[in-house]
């Protein structure tokens, strides 16, 4: 479950520091793709929540699941299904499900962080 933060303001703050972690270990420790994986599911979920919140605040939780489905019903379908495929991505890094290398998390860095930014959340100028 997701926190009961109801400001889209928290959320992107929280989505721009995860893609802005991601864009770094890219860059800078790129031979790390777990790390990557999982800061850039975590990014553009929050950058989900956040744009969902814009139009339904009342909401205290989202399941994960819930995210999907709504980002996907309500926001963007190719953001919302990239989010349910990013997510398996993240148990994989996360949960050593499987081997994540480093192409793996370049490709969906290159993937990811266009929908953050499409989502509203501005990384590149965060200090």
């Amino acid at each position: 479950m997701v926190s009961r933060s109801k400001k889209p303001i928290d959320w992107q703050s929280r989505s721009r520091q995860n893609a802005r972690a991601a864009q770094l270990l890219c860059e800078q420790a790129p031979h790390l793709p777990c790390p990557i994986v999982s800061r850039l599911y975590y990014s553009l979920h929050q950058a989900a929540v956040a744009k969902l919140l814009e139009s339904d605040s009342t909401r205290d939780r989202w399941a994960h699941e819930d995210v999907w489905t709504a980002t996907a019903e309500k926001v963007d379908r190719i953001i919302g299904d990239q989010l349910a495929s990013l997510y398996e991505w993240r148990l994989k890094a996360d949960y050593a499900k499987a081997r994540v290398t480093k192409e793996n998390a370049a490709q969906l860095a290159s993937i990811v962080l266009p929908m953050v930014k499409q989502l509203g959340v501005d990384f590149e100028s965060a200090a």
